[in-house]
């Protein structure tokens, strides 16, 4: 009988067979690979008092996922037990179906190859490219096996610049009117859905969380410093409590997680889960269950959950034949097919769609079907972008695909990068620890995914009570569902995550909450004060300015009114 139990994520195990007489050069190659985040099997440290010996290393050779022989002058002349070593690899070689991606002959020096392992492709690990090599060799070896998590690369995640601290923090106005201008260099953007936001943001100090996660870039350094210098990993960014839905996996399933991977950027881990805990923080005093649930208990959930799944290697959420609380929390009455495709049809029509639009949403539907492209006003940190939607009929029912343009990462402009940014949007879609979401991914700058009645997020007024604790916990496990998609990331959380002093969450999401709510407050004072200038924010390339009312700064010159498209 199979297990029901959810899939795990396990490093790659490596044997690594050698020469007495190489005992330190092998383990020095061991401990390299190590902090790469693969398992070495090296018998002076695997094996443990009073073993046998000769079965445990037959034993290992057999599970291992790849063997390295570690090949020097000696070995070819040896007759100890490295031979024997080496014909129970060829033996466990031979009982495999990929002999030729299980035995890496590895030249710790320039030397000659025993005969019996020159069917196989050597590499020498004494050069730098040597052993970049062989971490390339043995990630794409992962990367073809099920349930195992590639290798790091270290050597890459050297080039991430995350956010960092460039002096005072300048006021919201000004810093919200810097950044859009920034992204309008880069992306299409909407000028009426701009002003929309910014009444948004005037709403409550979690809907200005959710609305701002360029300022939550900018102050997370000054404000967290100790926890801006914890391990990057591949982050999703702008998680909040908001953030997750369902979405459908190619079985049919309906698989439940982070949705919204748009400001995804090289960060440290911490700034995920403070930015978890301060939204759900915010959000209770929103909707009214922050007594029931103080910070402190909500972090200490979110600390258990994240830990657990990291040591587990991964804990995906498939909805349906289990978490029966989490299915009826995301489908309420109000998520009927009826209703939904009401919805859509009645949306406008979209007019000038851009041909990249088409061609995305021609795509991602059912060959040869003809559509019909209507424009969708969603989100709230999202708002300000172009969505479009196509709606078909086929095969006796209907169908829907929603695009839109992928903002550039609001980590991006913190760091200040003005050309050449990045957007890792796809990278993390595709390695986060979940089931793949059907016909979804990343195609010329545009994010485009299939919408159904079924696939919908949290909405935090159908939340019972009952229910927070367990959310709170699915949400962290989910964050770290997402940064083990990062090879290697449990190896180097787990040590740092165990450093940290007590309640140190509670703190960082107390500061980061105060930070967000003085922000709100001088948000508001603005937005009542008389609206006099507009500020142009540039569009794309080619394609003018759009003119977007932003209140003024105190004191600061008045802006020219630009005209330009809408």
């Amino acid at each position: 009988m199979r297990s029901l139990t959810a899939p795990s994520f396990r490093s790659l195990h490596i044997f690594v067979c050698h020469a007495s007489e190489d005992r330190a050069a092998a383990g020095k190659l061991c401990d390299e690979l190590s902090a790469e985040g693969i398992h070495c099997w090296f018998d002076m440290r695997s094996l443990a008092p009073g073993t046998n010996w000769e079965k445990e290393i037959e034993i290992n050779i057999r599970r291992s996922d790849a063997v390295l022989v570690c090949v020097s002058r000696v070995v070819p002349d040896k007759k100890t037990y490295i031979q024997t070593e080496i014909r129970l690899v060829l033996e466990a070689a031979a009982a495999r179906s990929r002999a030729s991606r299980f035995v890496f002959p590895v030249l710790l020096e320039p030397c000659d190859l025993p005969e019996n392992l020159r069917r196989w492709q050597s590499v020498d690990v004494a050069a730098e490219e040597g052993r970049r090599s062989l971490l390339a060799a043995l990630r794409e070896l992962a990367s073809g096996t099920l349930g195992v998590a590639g290798p790091a690369d270290t050597s890459a995640e050297r080039d991430w610049k995350p956010p960092h601290v460039r002096g005072p923090l300048r006021p919201i106005v000004q810093a919200t009117r810097d950044y859009e201008r920034w992204l309008g260099k880069l992306t299409p953007l909407v000028r009426e859905d701009f002003q929309l936001k910014h009444e948004v943001m005037s709403a409550s100090t979690f809907a200005f969380l959710r609305a701002t996660f360029y300022r939550w870039m900018e102050a997370w350094p000054s404000e967290c410093p100790e926890l801006a210098k914890a391990p990057l990993v591949l982050c999703a960014g702008d998680v909040h409590i908001e953030a997750f839905g369902t979405w459908l996996d190619p079985e049919g399933r309906l698989g439940w997680g982070l949705t919204n991977f748009d400001e995804s950027y090289p960060l440290p881990y911490t700034s995920d889960l403070v930015r978890l805990a301060a939204s759900v923080f915010l959000a209770g005093r929103v909707i009214g269950f922050g007594q029931q649930y103080p910070l402190s208990r909500i972090c200490e959930g979110i600390l258990e959950a994240y830990h657990d799944t990291l040591a587990r290697g991964g804990a995906p959420y498939v909805l349906g034949a289990r978490h029966d609380w989490l299915y009826s929390l995301v489908h309420t009455k109000e998520h009927v097919p009826e209703t939904f495709w009401k919805k859509l049809t009645s949306l406008p029509k979209a007019r000038h769609v851009p041909m990249e639009v088409r061609e995305a949403l021609e795509r991602s539907l059912p060959g040869d079907t003809m559509f019909e492209v209507v424009s969708r006003r969603s989100g709230v940190g999202s708002l300000g972008w172009p969505r479009y939607i196509a709606m078909a009929e086929w095969m006796g029912g209907p169908v829907a695909s929603d695009a839109r343009y992928i903002p550039f990462p609001s980590a991006a402009w913190a760091a200040g990068h003005q050309t050449n940014v990045q957007i890792f949007h796809n990278t993390v879609l595709e390695t986060a620890r979940h089931t793949p979401n059907l016909r979804s991914g990343v195609w010329k700058g545009l994010f485009v995914k299939r919408i159904a009645p079924d696939i919908t997020r949290v909405d935090l007024n159908s939340v019972r009570k009952k229910d927070v604790a367990r959310l709170v916990k699915a949400c962290a496990r989910d964050v770290a569902n997402v940064h083990l998609g990062t090879p290697g990331a449990a190896a180097r959380i787990l040590p740092h995550l165990d450093g940290l002093p007590a309640r140190w969450l509670e703190g960082a999401a107390k500061r980061m909450a105060k930070r967000n709510h003085l922000d709100f407050q001088a948000w508001r004072t603005s937005r009542r004060e008389k609206r006099r200038g507009w500020v142009s924010v540039p569009n794309s390339p080619g394609g003018g300015d759009l003119p977007v009312r932003l209140p003024q700064v105190p004191g600061a010159a008045s802006c020219r009114r630009s005209r330009g498209p809408t």
